[in-house]
C-alpha cells in the first residue's frame, strides 16, 4: 500500500486584499486576502484565508482560516474555496 505524499505550502506571493470587514460594521473584523501558494510538489496554486480578530484560540488574538485551491479535501470551502471568500 503506498502512502499519500504529505503537501507542504512552501512560500506564498503576489498576496493582495479583496475585501476588509465586508459585512455590517459591528461584526467581527476580518481581512481577506488571496494569493499563490507555492507547494512542496513544485506545483503553484490560488490560496484565499482571512485573518479574524479575536478568532485565535478562547477569543484571545488573531486567527486564520485558509483553502488551498483544489486541495480541500474534506470540502470544507467547497467549491473551489469559494467558502473562504467574502
Amino acid at each position: 500500500m503506498r502512502l499519500p505524499e504529505i503537501l507542504e505550502i512552501v512560500g506564498i506571493d503576489r498576496i493582495r486584499e479583496i475585501a476588509w470587514r465586508p459585512w455590517d460594521a459591528q461584526t467581527i473584523p476580518r481581512r481577506f486576502c488571496i494569493g499563490i501558494a507555492h507547494i512542496s510538489d513544485g506545483s503553484h496554486r490560488e490560496i484565499s484565508y482571512s485573518i479574524n480578530e479575536t478568532g485565535g484560540w478562547v477569543g484571545v488574538g488573531y486567527g486564520v482560516e485558509w483553502c488551498v485551491r483544489g486541495l480541500d479535501r474534506e470540502w470544507a470551502y467547497h467549491p473551489a474555496c469559494q467558502m473562504a471568500q467574502p
